[in-house]
């Protein structure tokens, strides 16, 4: 077309569905299955694309001919569209085997910094306390054995059995009032005990300069991956959203046989070497800290965003932490290169 002809094509839904059934394209991403289209693969969009780009006026309005002479339209009536050309399906299936998916990584600071829960602190480090009201929809059932007063815990497990365990009909407004063994006074919130340790809470302090507070730290920004010059030990450290807000994170402060190897957001890339000595591409998808730690990997491809499910891996103990080989960086065309951090 000449620049005074330039147009814009949209090709509908139904029209891709058809061809990619007919050139049995799903299958690439399917297991072989002709019939699925994979969404859990990224790669979906790049195989939709593909068939956008080969469907020029004449095969779109041909497909619509077709379908407009049987409302089922009957797919033997698509067997006479032929494949775009010799190979296809080995063509496509090869750029897809090196297609890497470009997923932007999440270096802004958004969300907030702490959760709203206000926490007491007790006599027991890492134990802190807070109150819940029993009609909130929040309270769960596992809360119940978390409840510090025992007659109270003793008194909501009752009341629970009287309504067959239904957390929203026992303690709802218009119920029989829930009240102390007294009789009379009412139940309405009970005191829950909950455990955080250090580097997941951050304390507010009166004006006498005491913490008489708590609140947790509500997400994570990055993971720090130091290595022990000496030893080649490896150690994360989980940065909050929070400290990086108040730019407390300082690379300068690591101890002197410490070093920083590199810092890894939620949608960085990493290449690890996997158990089978094999290399792989993933990218972070989480992390989470305290006690213990984790970092969720997952492959650039994989759609799931259960983080239960799919092609993952998860490094949960510092000797994991030796399968990172580098971190890298990709562009938006999905252009691999060693990260300089």
């Amino acid at each position: 077309h000449n620049d005074e002809n330039k147009y814009v094509q949209v090709v509908a839904g139904g029209a891709t569905a058809k061809l990619r059934y007919v050139w049995g394209i799903n299958a690439i991403l399917s297991d072989g299955d002709i019939e699925y289209k994979n969404r859990w693969d990224h790669r979906h969009h790049a195989i939709d694309a593909i068939v956008i780009a080969l469907t020029d006026r004449a095969l779109f309005q041909r497909i619509s001919r077709l379908a407009a002479r049987n409302e089922e339209f009957h797919r033997k009536e698509l067997k006479g569209i032929e494949m775009p050309w010799e190979g296809f399906l080995d063509d496509v299936k090869t750029k897809m085997d090196d297609l890497v998916v470009s997923h932007a990584p999440t270096r802004r600071i958004r969300g907030s910094l702490l959760k709203s829960t206000a926490f007491g602190k007790t006599k027991k480090k890492d134990k802190f306390v807070y109150r819940k009201s029993l009609a909130d929809p929040t309270f769960k059932l596992p809360m119940v054995e978390k409840i510090v007063d025992d007659e109270v815990k003793k008194l909501v497990k009752s009341r629970l059995d009287e309504f067959g365990g239904d957390l929203k009909k026992a303690f709802a407004k218009d119920a029989s009032p829930f009240v102390h063994k007294d009789g009379a006074t009412p139940i309405e919130s009970v005191r829950i005990h909950e455990t955080m340790s250090d580097g997941t809470y951050v304390g507010i302090k009166d004006t006498a300069g005491e913490e008489y507070k708590f609140y947790a730290l509500d997400g994570n920004h990055h993971v720090e991956i130091e290595e022990n010059i000496r030893t080649s030990e490896r150690r994360p450290r989980i940065v909050s959203r929070l400290e990086v807000s108040k730019k407390a994170a300082n690379q300068g402060e690591l101890e002197s046989e410490w070093r920083l190897l590199f810092s890894l957001c939620a949608n960085d890339y990493v290449k690890i070497r996997g158990d089978d000595n094999q290399l792989g591409i993933y990218r972070v998808q989480k992390m989470s800290g305290g006690k213990g730690f984790e970092i969720t990997l997952r492959e650039p491809n994989d759609g799931n965003t259960d983080t239960q499910k799919g092609n993952l891996v998860r490094l949960r103990s510092l000797s994991s932490l030796k399968s990172l080989e580098r971190k890298l960086q990709i562009d938006p065309l999905g252009r691999l290169t060693q990260a300089n951090d």
